[in-house]
């Protein structure tokens, strides 16, 4: 493995239908992507697709955007702790979550978003997993955007995630 894009969304349209040339390419090129649900549905995709190929895993959460999806953070939490349980293999970061203030910034919201990032951080550190991030990829929805290297020179070598591990592990 040369490189890790630690942030794509082969799950979701129109990259759901390339997946096969996607993993071709990932394996030619000797890179690991990482799947990033932001949902239910696909944070389950990611997973499934995850398992396609040993350069792809993926990230499972819910994102801002998404939340109103829970009745609370207990019910997120649950979904994602049994996903998380029945895929430790292929499952590497929590994400895509966060805080989205873009379209609503209402106190309401901000708080709700808050609660919601809280607990999967709480759920990450648990299972001493990583918060995703990366290049964003899109496909041709974005088509300068390219695995691995977003818009020019953005290489995440894998010595980078081995060290963020090492730092979670030891509180550092």
């Amino acid at each position: 493995m040369k490189y890790i894009d630690t942030h794509t969304h082969l799950n979701y349209s129109p990259l759901v239908s390339e997946v096969d040339q996607i993993i071709k390419k990932l394996e030619e090129k000797e890179i690991w992507a990482n799947i990033v649900g932001c949902n239910k549905s696909t944070s389950l995709l990611a997973v499934k697709q995850a398992k396609l190929s040993p350069n792809l895993f993926c990230s499972i959460g819910i994102h801002p955007n998404d939340i109103d999806e829970w009745t609370d953070t207990n019910e997120m939490i649950t979904f994602l702790e049994s996903l998380y349980l029945e895929n430790k293999e292929k499952i590497l970061c929590v994400g895509e979550c966060g805080l989205d203030f873009y379209y609503q910034n209402d106190e309401q919201t901000k708080k709700r978003q808050e609660e919601f990032f809280i607990a999967q951080i709480k759920f990450a550190s648990k299972y001493n997993l990583l918060i995703s991030g990366g290049s964003d990829f899109h496909g041709s929805i974005k088509p300068k955007l390219d695995l691995a290297v977003g818009y020019g020179k953005l290489f995440i070598p894998e010595s980078i995630l081995t060290d963020i591990k090492y730092a979670l592990k030891n509180n550092l």
